[in-house]
């Protein structure tokens, strides 16, 4: 998650995707990147276009800061993850 906050997620995923094929379930660790990667987007306010957008959209009304979204962002991203990964797990 970190990662493709860091880099965006394109680049990160062509560079995760050379370690894939040394996990033992690399369809199952496939799946975890994308879903990883996707989410990771609600983690920072950088961490997608669409929340720089909403953000600064909402500047006229109300100021929302790195910290405020972080606030919110980091624990649905880690809450969202981890239920994700749950269900592959029980899906696999």
């Amino acid at each position: 998650m970190i990662g493709s906050n860091i880099f965006s997620n394109v680049p990160f995923v062509l560079v995760a995707g050379k370690w894939i094929t040394r996990f033992v379930e690399p369809v199952l660790m496939w799946k975890v990147l994308a879903l990883a990667t996707t989410f990771a987007g609600n983690l920072t306010i950088v961490g997608s276009v669409a929340n720089m957008i909403v953000v600064e959209s909402a500047r006229e009304h109300l100021e929302v800061g790195f910290w405020d979204y972080a606030r919110f962002g980091i624990p649905i991203t880690i809450l969202t993850t981890v239920a994700g990964v749950a269900v592959l797990l029980l899906l696999r």
